[in-house]
């Protein structure tokens, strides 16, 4: 039995409480028509651990079964205790879903979802995006307010509300198993959230009614294309249950790409779930020295700087000096941290890792598997933007001493940064340093970009490298935009890339067998951001290029894909050759064509 309109289609069992297929589409254009939930063990309806054992909606069996093409109606009893009622009704504007629970005791357990969407990852990387109770209370992370939106890459966004019902007892329940490539959204009535992660039902009758609805994530200045309408909103993976804004829905919280989510969020007025909180809720966990991949602080230098970014470009979205006056203590212990691991020039130095070639350690930047070290351009170039959002902040807080600090680091870094890391013998950036004084330069798209958009390097100099840098891509023959960037256009030598079989890893000294692979010139959208914003910077025509190439591959669904197909990197014949199939910084590209088309700018000061 099924329920359709122009965006939405849902298939219910007639015997059981199993919710079938259930797909979607805000652009209407016919991918609604796809599947999007499991429909096997882990499938989609009730949902019940407690005393009684464990029950999915497959063995919940219906009574009154009433259906019509815009209706049905059936009752279910879960357990003898709990006793339950459905009906959905869909129009062209929403589905609506009434769900009457009835409890004759109260009852402690551990899932009680009276209804619950299963996602099949593989098919889409679908995340639920909503406000989390606090995990300092105690609760079990995983556990929303409402409103929430759901979003599936490549088929938009919808809007989920609680039309009637008690907000205090009536929670969202997010969570995923990676193994079994599935995450979920599960609503919970008449519970109370208990120390431990358990549950207590209450005894009586418990009814909500939910709305579910289309609803474009869009920026406030928008460009009239479908991949914003449907797209923009897949950088927010955003994990109840595992500490914010993660890679994907399935995958962990990276504390270095923090910056990335709250750069998209301050453009997006339209949410009903504000979006910038959930930056800073992500931040405060991360410089409260939460989990995260990044968090050893000693070799990811890039950390503390993504974190102090995204903490204070989202509180000056929303106007929250508030919030950055309360976890001040924090912010400024890793700007501190930062200053300590300077050298005598400004520069932040590695102690960790020398970068020396042929140590093949892992990196001190997000490019993890190539051996960056020591004086780390990328690591450097972040703390500049860094430096001056805490020296602007620091200043509306009238902490005069540490705006003055932190003032004078940026200086001083932007003076020595050039001077350090510019290669006269390319013309162009090298990516590091290392501690035997050699610089190591495979012309890296990303650390040319990131110099040029942060304003390390001033416009003449800018644009005799982006001058060198194309004539190196038409020399290489890289023009497939739609696949994104290659982080560099030169192999990177073994010497110089991570040992230990991992993805990319040269077996030729010259490092050419694996180029295009992975992070050895492997394309991807990640990172794709700083490059594009330069070139569109000073308006080299290729921008525009680039930028109608992007967003034909985010809507011919050519950029992301389901868990585990590994099409976030690409060799340049478009094989994929990576790992999870979706990176959220990937859509931060996205930002890129918002700025070159001055609809958005990177933050770089709290005027």
């Amino acid at each position: 039995m099924s329920l359709e309109n122009k965006w939405l289609k849902g298939s219910f069992d007639r015997s059981s409480a199993q919710i079938l297929s259930f797909g979607w589409d805000s652009e209407s254009s016919g991918r609604q028509n796809r599947n999007l939930i499991t429909a096997e063990e882990n499938n989609s309806g009730p949902h019940y651990v407690g005393l009684a054992g464990y029950k999915t909606s497959g063995e919940i069996k219906t009574d009154n079964f009433i259906y019509d093409k815009k209706s049905i109606h059936y009752d279910t009893k879960i357990t003898e205790n709990i006793k339950t009622s459905y009906s959905y009704k869909i129009n062209n504007e929403e589905l609506i879903i009434d769900i009457l629970q009835q409890v004759d005791e109260d009852e402690l357990l551990m899932v009680n979802d009276s209804i619950r969407f299963v996602w099949n990852l593989q098919k889409a990387i679908t995340a639920v995006i909503a406000q989390p109770i606090s995990p300092e209370k105690g609760f079990e992370m995983g556990l929303c307010h409402f409103p929430a939106l759901i979003h599936a890459p490549n088929y938009g966004t919808l809007k989920v509300e609680l039309l009637e019902g008690n907000n205090e007892t009536t929670f969202l329940h997010t969570d995923s198993y990676r193994m079994g490539n599935i995450s979920w959204m599960g609503i919970s009535p008449g519970i109370t959230a208990q120390k431990g992660g358990n549950l207590l039902l209450h005894k009586g009758d418990h009814r909500i009614v939910l709305r579910i609805s289309p609803i474009d994530i869009i920026p406030e200045k928008n460009i009239n294309h479908n991949t914003f309408r449907r797209s923009y909103a897949g950088v927010f993976a955003f994990r109840p249950e595992f500490y914010g804004m993660s890679n994907n829905s399935a995958s962990i919280n990276c504390h270095f790409v923090q910056h990335v989510y709250a750069d998209m969020a301050s453009v997006v007025k339209n949410s009903p779930v504000n979006l910038s909180q959930l930056c800073q809720y992500t931040a405060e966990l991360g410089i409260k020295n939460g989990q995260g991949y990044g968090s050893n602080r000693s070799q990811f230098l890039d950390t503390d700087p993504s974190l102090i970014i995204s903490s204070i470009v989202s509180s000056h979205s929303i106007n929250d000096l508030e919030w950055v006056e309360k976890n001040w203590r924090y912010i400024s212990a890793a700007g501190m941290r930062m200053l300590n691991e300077r050298n005598e020039d400004g520069l932040l130095v590695s102690q960790a890792l020398s970068g020396n070639a042929g140590e093949r350690k892992w990196s001190s930047n997000w490019w993890d598997v190539i051996s960056f070290g020591h004086l780390d351009a990328f690591v450097n170039a972040y703390s500049y933007r860094a430096f001056r959002l805490l020296s602007s902040a620091a200043e509306k807080l009238k902490k005069t001493d540490e705006s003055d600090l932190f003032k004078n680091a940026a200086k001083k870094l932007k003076e020595n940064f050039n001077p350090t890391f510019f290669n006269r013998e390319t013309g162009w950036l090298a990516g590091w340093k290392s501690r035997d004084g050699k610089i190591h330069d495979y012309a890296f798209l990303f650390i040319n970009g990131i110099a040029i958009t942060y304003g390390l390097i001033e416009e003449i100099e800018a644009r005799k490298i982006l001058d060198r840098l194309e004539e190196k891509r038409l020399e290489v023959g890289y023009t497939h935009f739609g696949l994104g960037l290659p982080g560099n256009l030169i192999p990177i030598r073994r010497e110089d890339y991570t040992e230990g079989g991992v993805l990319g890893e040269p077996q030729t000294e010259d490092g050419s067998d694996s180029f295009g692979q992975y992070e050895n010139g492997g394309a991807t959208f990640s990172q794709s951001f700083y490059y594009l914003r330069a070139l569109g910077m000073y308006n080299y025509p290729v921008a525009k290029e680039m930028e109608e190439a992007v967003m034909d591959a985010f809507e011919s669904e050519k950029a992301f894909s389901g868990i585990g197909t590994g099409v976030d990197w690409k060799d340049w014949s478009g094989k994929a050759n990576g790992y999870e199939g979706l990176l959220s910084d990937q859509f931060y590209v996205l930002y890129a064509i918002l700025e070159n088309r001055g609809k958005a700018k990177v933050l770089m000061d709290w005027t």
